[in-house]
């Protein structure tokens, strides 16, 4: 499997920025990919890595990292026809590589889905469902708000379980994170189970291993520590 920290991101208009800017803030190096001089530019100017490239041209994703080098491709792009056409033709050239892409319609997810993607990203449900819970609990959303989300050293973060880790083969409910690092655990993403997310409340003893990702929130400092002294 190709290393994730390759990462290419198609579509440099404002999600596309977002997330090049939640990735370079995790070390990982994404390259900006659009065939918009304007938008490429704008993006070089935030310091990104940038390349002008023909997504429809299966040569220039190729010589992109297509099918060699690259883990990962988020395809952002306005439109959801060209979603689907780069979900297609990344497919193709690698079956391995795992692709998050945006819908811009419900009725365009099942497609993107039957093209290829790894996880396919619907923003309007997400504000839905933001708006949902600012209506039915604006009380709790508040306080959330203002005390743990509000915070600017906590962190909502992934960290991933590298080979040789003493976690590999312990098991969640021998973790003392909140003890031993100040950390709450939400969950794990088991990489067996096609990555497939096991929340901590579900009553499952997961048997953690090697490439199983946690999902903590906490101090920055505390995360790092539990990344350095996993490895």
């Amino acid at each position: 499997m190709e290393d994730e920290s390759q990462a290419l991101i198609f579509g440099c208009g404002p999600l596309g920025l977002e997330v090049a800017d939640q990735l370079r803030a995790r070390g990982i190096d994404a390259l900006m990919i659009d065939d918009d001089t304007e938008l490429l530019e704008r993006a070089d100017s935030r310091g990104f890595p940038v390349r002008q490239l023909n997504y429809t041209d299966d040569e220039e994703l190729k010589a992109a990292g297509i099918g060699r080098d690259v883990g990962v491709v988020f395809s952002l792009f306005m439109e959801d026809s060209r979603n689907v056409f780069l979900t297609i033709s990344a497919r193709a050239l690698d079956p391995a590589v795992r692709i998050v892409t945006v819908t811009q319609s419900g009725a365009s997810a099942d497609k993107l889905l039957a093209a290829g993607a790894s996880k396919v990203i619907d923003p309007y449900e997400i504000s839905a469902r933001k708006i949902n819970e600012l209506i039915r609990r604006p009380l709790l959303q508040e306080t959330l708000e203002a005390t743990v989300f509000g915070r600017q050293d906590l962190d909502l973060a992934e960290v991933r379980i590298p080979e040789g880790s003493p976690l590999d083969g312990t098991h969640l409910s021998g973790l003392d994170l909140a003890g031993e690092y100040n950390l709450v655990l939400l969950g794990v993403v088991d990489r067996d189970l096609s990555d497939a997310f096991v929340f901590v409340t579900a009553g499952i003893d997961h048997r953690l291993h090697a490439g199983d990702v946690l999902v903590v929130i906490g101090p920055e400092g505390e995360v790092r520590r539990l990344k350095e002294q996993i490895r």
